[in-house]
């Protein structure tokens, strides 16, 4: 018998195996679900199904393989536009979520699709994001630093957060580690002052403003390096108030803007250039500015 030839229970078989692929794509249900529907051992049919590829008589899928790269990559554009998961677009459209998903992997392996295109589920996402939140405060980093070491994208992230919060997988305190890192300079200051004037710990000041402990930490050791936050009690910088520090960034806009030297004018009025810039962009943010 030749390598291509069947025998007429394979004929049978084929018939069916065929019907299965195309009607599988046209309902964009599973292999399994479609065995289950029309009364087939779905151990059988993969077993053929394996059989015919191996001899040529079916392709794997349906669709070309320029079909496939535009279907994926509508798939990934459209779900993340909708903030939908890629399982719930796939069932939008009729498109098997499985064999999206295998596709995605064949021409990324082939360099025909961009490595960056990454395909995650619910539960992918939901670990990435614990992940995130415990790496990144262990490192000292921002969010949007540790997904840019990661090849995640930052805004994505953001979004599937918002969605699992939504859903109570995950739970938001009154200030998360998801905020721009102007605003965590903002509660870190407003930590330090307020907590030092009332005589209580940070971790006191965190429970009563809903705040978690661990990303005041966090970013408070990455405000310490950088110059932006007084070590408590050391005496480190000058302690300044809102107002004051308000009169100080409006004195040195106005002196840069006139061609002073930043770095000069801040040495000569004991202040960090790189503080003063940040809390030149608070108060601009704030219209004060």
């Amino acid at each position: 018998m030749m390598k291509n030839e069947v025998t007429a229970t394979e004929e049978k078989w084929l018939d069916v195996v065929s019907r299965a692929n195309q009607e599988t794509e046209e309902l964009g249900i599973s292999l399994k679900a479609w065995c289950r529907q029309n009364s087939y051992s779905y151990k059988t049919v993969t077993t053929y199904r394996t059989k015919f590829i191996k001899k040529g008589l079916v392709k794997p899928h349906q669709r070309t393989e320029d079909e496939w790269i535009t279907l994926i990559n509508r798939a990934i554009q459209e779900s993340e536009e909708q903030c939908i998961t890629l399982k719930t677009w796939c069932e939008r459209n009729k498109v098997n979520y499985s064999t999206l998903v295998t596709m995605h992997k064949i021409l990324v392996k082939s360099g025909v699709l961009k490595s960056q295109q990454v395909i995650r589920s619910d539960d992918e996402w939901l670990g990435l994001i614990v992940r995130c939140s415990y790496e990144s405060e262990a490192a000292g980093i921002t969010i949007k630093e540790w997904c840019k070491n990661n090849n995640v994208t930052y805004g994505t992230l953001l979004t599937r957060r918002k969605k699992f919060a939504k859903k109570g997988y995950i739970k938001l305190n009154q200030l998360s580690e998801f905020v721009p890192e102007s605003e965590w300079l903002e509660v870190v200051l407003r930590g330090s002052r307020e907590s030092e004037a009332a005589n209580i710990s940070f971790k006191e000041w965190c429970a009563e403003n809903g705040v978690k402990l661990t990303s005041f930490y966090a970013y408070r050791s990455i405000f310490i390096r950088k110059g932006l936050v007084p070590q408590r009690g050391a005496g480190r910088g000058p302690r300044f108030t809102d107002e004051e520090w308000l009169n100080l960034a409006k004195e040195f806009t106005a002196a840069v803007k006139s061609g002073a030297m930043a770095n000069r004018w801040c040495a000569k009025h004991g202040v960090s250039a790189t503080s003063l810039y940040t809390i030149c962009d608070i108060f601009r943010s704030r219209g004060l500015l």
